[in-house]
């Protein structure tokens, strides 16, 4: 049996996400904390491969898998997803409004944070958002949460 010491993070640690906050209709970070898993220091019956770079692998991969499963615990959903989302409503005549609200026929006149605006009272008022964030929950249980995965649109 041979003892190695691998470095590896320990303690708490911290991870964040970018996710769309469905209650304040923002683009936010959001952090999880997880326990760094304790590092392997022995093998056993392992003499076909070197025992650092294994415990290296193993560590590194378990250390990977804490924070991803932190990650995925970070509630939210993914902003493309809502950027999808509201799109289909923007193309919508009565969506098409100016900074005043009033709905216009020229794409150009068009003001985004306003239209997201009535959209996202609409969505409200019409128990969709509701749906919305039913799904994002489900989604995100089932996604795969990459390491780095803090681009995305800031649309809305």
């Amino acid at each position: 049996m041979s003892s190695i010491n691998t470095p590896s993070p320990t303690g708490t640690l911290t991870v964040t996400r970018k996710v769309f906050d469905l209650d304040s209709m923002t683009k936010v970070k959001k952090s999880a904390t997880y326990e760094a898993p304790v590092a392997f220091t022995t093998v056993e019956d392992l003499s076909k491969v070197d025992d650092k770079e294994l415990l290296d692998y193993v560590n590194k991969g378990r250390a990977r898998q804490a924070k991803l499963t932190a990650k995925k615990s970070i509630v939210g959903a993914d902003p493309t997803t809502v950027n999808n989302f509201y799109r289909g409503f923007r193309s919508l005549p009565m969506y098409m409004v100016d900074a005043e609200g009033k709905v216009v026929s020229d794409p150009k006149q068009v003001d985004t944070a306003k239209q997201t605006s009535v959209i996202t009272a609409f969505l409200v008022s019409s128990g969709l958002m509701e749906g919305l964030k039913q799904a994002a929950i489900k989604a995100n249980e089932t996604a795969s949460v990459e390491e780095d995965d803090e681009e995305g649109e800031d649309e809305a």
